[in-house]
């Protein structure tokens, strides 16, 4: 922490890695160059390497159908509320209510919730019963589904991480 009292030694420190980020910048503005080409292999570890990097999102998105089998022609599941459900006790990580075209969507913290872990032990929920969209659906199940990354975008220098769900059926 001595060294960051030093205001020269801090401004260079910042300078340095500006310049270092600098060519990952131009890759992705010049269409990315692939992971293994020499910039593109050499900026991680530049991006790596810079302590003032920001860790970026985690962005759930999607959109809810009313279908008890996830029929992308159904018409849209409006007003419903959705969580994302962690762990063996479906822990509430965070909650979103559907708009009027059925969509939805959740940014999560990347600190308080790993990607990894996103994709293998959480899923969206659906807490709204089906009979509010159509009454001939079943009562007293709800929609979940998994979730699958779909990409990443990349702006300056945040990062989100894109989810959707994979698919909402009725759950057990």
């Amino acid at each position: 922490m001595t060294m960051l009292k030093n205001k020269r030694i801090t401004f260079s420190l910042i300078f340095v890695c500006l310049v270092m980020v600098s060519p990952m910048a131009k890759a992705q503005l010049l269409g990315g160059l692939g992971a293994f080409s020499v910039v593109g292999a050499s900026w991680w570890w530049r991006w790596w390497w810079c302590p003032w990097r920001i860790l970026g999102l985690i962005n759930i998105q999607g959109v809810l159908r009313c279908s008890a089998n996830g029929n992308v022609s159904a018409p849209a599941f409006v007003n419903a509320g959705v969580q994302l459900q962690c762990g063996g006790q479906n822990n509430v990580v965070s909650t979103a209510t559907t708009n009027g075209a059925g969509l939805f969507s959740m940014l999560v913290n990347p600190i308080q919730l790993v990607l990894s872990q996103l994709l293998s032990d959480c899923q969206v929920a659906v807490t709204t019963p089906l009979a509010t969209c159509n009454a001939a659906l079943p009562t007293g199940q709800l929609l979940s589904s998994p979730l699958a990354l779909v990409g990443e975008t990349v702006s300056g220098l945040l990062r989100v991480a894109n989810l959707r769900p994979t698919g909402f059926t009725l759950a057990n």
